[in-house]
């Protein structure tokens, strides 16, 4: 089987530089362009406003093609520009309607230029070809009507791929085929519904011209000539998570797949008959908005919230935290990455580490999930409220400085431990008898947790008790244990994880940062985010062994500006201010080692208060968690005799319940009642009960029980809150 799209860049040799279609001239993500600087002008040689959306710049013949919505006139609009002055040639604008669905709503697709014309497709379906030099209209079809497609909830999303005289569209669930001179439909697959977000990938499988697609639950091979299935893969998804990235051929008979939402990746072999094996399957790649980028044996891209270089065999071998959901693309051996902040980051494309050239804030404002596009030495940026800027890095242009050495020697780390511990009022923070109590705002959008009202109290740097309106979220840690309550139930977190626990809210760090004798400070200053810093490298006495930890003071004012380590949390400190005698950050940004996730914390009001004590009393739902093995089976006999009619298996075979023919099970494990549905689990707390009626933690949700003359369960009930609720499920045992 040969693999002709999306190739490893040591396959690629493109003559032109163009960037014609969505991922570049080979749908790779990728340029095999040397003659540019990594480092540009300070200002953009132009920008523009191009309507809210995602679009990428297709450009080809010195012209520059992109879509966006104008939400004011409530229009789709085709904008030409000029690609070297940014002068706009010409528009064309239609009627549409957008619904933002959590991504802020616009354009998602990508203009195909090939042969004079440009191929356009918005995300209700309706689909556009027009002259590129005039904007004239050649053609259009609206295929959503036409299909009788619902959009999905997103939107449609993939960007029209051409060849030979074909167009191939993904629209959702279904695949389409077109004349490219007319549009007309050539053949169709059935609609397999609404999880489809990703673009086509082309390729010859068991000797035909063929498409690979992610449809729903699975990875799909499909004949280029007729639309029928050659073979397909499971690649099942849980909850609300959807495919994105565009799947990738790697060598010859290699597929490599990758989406969020934890489920992660797995390289696939392609057999001779279009057969699909996995080679390996982990979770060390979660590509979200972006799809990876391949330099020579490794793959390059976002793991949700990370940047990670791992090799063809599934091997982690670098990642860089804080970048947030970004995007990048491949100039020569070089990384083009955009990230959260709007920053454009030149890298080497180096599989040992990973080395920053150059890095410069380009846009502000919206998100940045549009990949770079570098043409002819300038790079082409834009964010999702339509704010598009070109960037002049053509080689006459050099304006890099290097990072400039320090004449002077560094400070002793002791000394900037003892400076920062001075200048946030570390003595002044142990009051006998007093907490500090903080508010504030807490969001953690990964989870979808966004920017909650907080409440923190503190007895000491290693006493503290956090509670999170937003997700009904608590830790504490009462300076030998530490445990969290969480919508999926109670949880004590165990001395292996207790060194990322005392980092998971990070102000202990402010009073207490740790400093062994033989930390050592850079000789050189260094960068953290955006200050001038002194790095002060530390190697602390963990649970499991000793670690690196890594401390940045900045030169200016010598207070921590943040802290990161392996395995551990990267913290930042945004904003000194002084409250309540103590001078605290107003902003602290928190990075989680093991998966990215972003927390942005904010704290507006700190007070000194009478110590809560009470605040560190073990509640009983970790008690229960701390019972003796017959403690546990007592209770669990206890359980059992008080539900014996209840623990069974029922079947849910009302058709107008959201349960449909869902198989419930009611058990008692561990001491605790649990009610499961397919995948997943759920405790009933049986503590909370009130006249009968159980909550079910994690689920908005109630259970209830009737019983018979020897007081046995007879009845089960499950339905939603309130007076009144649904109804969901009503069965008796038998």
């Amino acid at each position: 089987m040969a693999l002709i799209a999306c190739l490893a860049l040591s396959l690629l040799a493109p003559q032109d530089q163009d960037w014609p279609q969505y991922r570049g001239p080979q749908r790779s993500g990728a340029v095999a362009n040397a003659d540019w600087s990594p480092t540009g002008r300070p200002e953009p040689l132009w920008t523009a406003q191009v309507g809210k959306g995602y679009s990428c710049p297709s450009i080809a013949d010195g012209l520059l093609v992109t879509m966006g919505f104008d939400e004011s006139a409530g229009l789709d609009r085709i904008l030409c520009l000029d690609a070297i002055s940014g002068e706009l040639r010409w528009d064309f604008e239609f009627p549409a309607t957008d619904e933002p669905s959590y991504h802020g709503g616009g354009t998602l697709t990508t203009p195909t230029i090939r042969d004079g014309l440009v191929y356009c497709l918005n995300r209700n379906g309706k689909f556009h070809a027009l002259e590129l030099a005039s904007g004239e209209l050649v053609w259009e079809q609206d295929y959503g009507a036409e299909l009788g497609l619902e959009k999905t909830f997103h939107g449609f999303s993939a960007s029209p791929l051409l060849e030979g005289d074909s167009i191939y569209l993904q629209l959702g669930g279904m695949v389409i085929c077109l004349d490219a001179e007319s549009g007309e439909i050539i053949w169709q697959t059935e609609d397999r519904g609404d999880l489809s977000y990703s673009n086509l990938l082309l390729l010859d499988a068991a000797g035909q011209p063929a498409l690979g697609a992610v449809l729903a639950m699975n990875f799909v091979l499909l004949s280029r000539e007729n639309g029928t299935v050659i073979q397909e893969y499971p690649w099942r998804l849980k909850g609300n998570a959807v495919h994105c990235a565009q799947p990738l051929a790697i060598g010859e008979d290699r597929i490599f797949l990758s989406t969020a939402y934890n489920k992660g990746c797995a390289m696939l072999q392609v057999g001779s008959d279009g057969a699909m094996t996995s080679l390996w399957a982990s979770r060390v790649m979660r590509n979200k908005v972006t799809a990876c980028v391949q330099y020579e044996d490794h793959l390059y891209g976002f793991d949700e919230s990370m940047l990670r270089c791992i090799d063809l065999d599934g091997n982690a071998k670098w990642r860089v935290r804080g970048m947030g959901l970004g995007s990048l693309s491949l100039a020569g051996d070089r990384l083009l990455i955009l990230n959260s902040d709007g920053e454009l980051i030149v890298a080497e494309a180096n599989s040992e580490e990973f080395r920053e050239i150059s890095r410069q804030k380009v846009l502000d404002d919206g998100v940045y999930w549009t990949m770079p596009v570098l043409v002819d030495g300038l790079i082409y940026v834009r964010n999702s409220l339509g704010d598009l800027a070109c960037l002049d890095h053509r080689l006459e242009a050099r304006a890099g400085t290097s990072s400039k050495a320090v004449g002077e020697s560094a400070p002793a780390a002791g000394t900037l431990f003892a400076k920062h511990a001075e200048l946030v009022g570390a003595e002044s923070f142990d009051r006998d008898g007093q907490a500090l109590r903080l508010r504030g705002r807490w969001s953690i959008p990964l989870r979808g947790l966004e920017d909650g009202a907080m409440t923190w109290t503190m007895l000491g740097p290693d006493q503290w008790d956090l509670r999170l309106d937003a997700g009904g979220l608590l830790y504490t840690f009462d300076g030998e244990r530490a445990w969290a309550i969480e919508p999926q139930g109670p949880r004590r977190i165990n001395a292996e994880e207790l060194v990322e626990a005392q980092h998971l809210f990070p102000l202990p760090e402010l009073f207490a940062p740790s400093c062994p004798e033989d930390a050592v400070t850079a000789p050189r200053m260094v960068r953290f985010a955006e200050t001038e810093c002194w790095k002060v490298s530390a190697t602390l006495a963990g649970t499991d062994g000793t670690e690196e930890r890594l401390h940045y003071f900045a030169v200016a004012d010598g207070r921590l500006v943040g802290s990161e380590g392996t395995g551990l949390s990267t913290l930042v400190f945004h904003d000194w201010q002084p409250m309540a005698g103590l001078v605290l950050p107003a902003r602290v940004t928190r990075y989680r080692a093991e998966d990215g996730q972003e927390h942005q914390i904010q704290i507006t009001d700190t007070e000194w208060i009478e110590a809560p004590t009470e605040l560190f009393e073990l509640p009983p739902s970790i008690q229960r968690l701390m019972r003796s093995p017959a403690e546990l089976a007592q209770a669990s006999e206890a359980l059992r005799i008080r539900f014996a009619g209840a623990l069974a298996r029922f079947q849910a075979k009302d058709k107008s319940t959201p349960l449909r023919d869902d198989i419930i099970e009611m058990s008692v494990r561990d001491g605790e009642l649990w009610f499961a549905l397919p995948g997943e689990d759920y405790r009933v707390a049986v503590e909370e009960e009130v006249d009968g009626v159980y909550p079910i933690v994690g689920l908005p949700l109630s259970f209830s029980i009737e019983t018979d003359e020897e007081d046995q369960a007879s009845v089960l009930k499950l339905q939603m809150p309130g007076p009144g609720g649904a109804l969901l499920l009503h069965r008796l045992p038998n």
